[in-house]
């Protein structure tokens, strides 16, 4: 049985409008998120050692803690629930004394580290979304690190989402010609 051309055209309106209202509203609630700053002393002391990485909590963008001068300190800390194949930049506002700053994937597998400040390193969020971080100490310092995202291009879903739509729009637009 074929469906009447005004019903066909009906139904194609409709499916273009919603995938173009859900790619929109996508993009705007993306770049709405709210960012968050998280402080060491909140919770104390942040884990020592990698199995022990504290999870930030969802939005954090920002980690302000320190390092104590007096006995071998780390801490290592973990972002979650970040978008997988994204590009990540870390960086330090500097501090006072020098630290060895390294990523890590969930494995512990190192993806950068330096030993500069102020400190920026870059990379790709790995696939499972998680970014652990590690702080040693050269000597006692407190830091300031800043976490930024960023997709390197749109999504293929972003753009199978917006190619259907136009291409529904054109087949609309060339029907209603005829």
């Amino acid at each position: 049985m074929n469906t009447p051309p005004n019903k066909t055209s009906a139904s194609l309106k409709k499916l273009a409008r919603k995938l173009l209202t859900t790619t929109c509203l996508t993009a705007i609630a993306t770049g709405a998120a709210q960012a968050t700053t998280f402080n060491e002393s909140t919770i104390t002391d942040f884990s020592n050692n990698f199995p022990g990485a504290n999870v930030l909590p969802a939005g954090t963008d920002r980690v302000i803690g320190g390092l104590s001068p007096l006995v071998v300190d780390s801490d290592f800390f973990k972002w979650s629930g970040l978008l997988a194949g994204d590009i990540y930049t870390l960086t330090s506002g500097g501090y006072v004394g020098m630290v060895n700053v390294t990523t890590y994937n969930s494995a512990q597998g190192v993806l950068n580290a330096q030993s500069t400040n102020p400190a920026t390193l870059t990379g790709i969020i790995p696939g499972d979304g998680m970014l652990v971080v590690g702080v040693t100490p050269f000597e006692g310092t407190n830091y300031d690190f800043s976490l930024k995202t960023n997709s390197p291009t749109p999504e293929p879903a972003t753009f199978a989402g917006v190619g259907l739509a136009l291409a529904g729009a054109l087949a609309l637009r060339s029907k209603s010609k005829k």
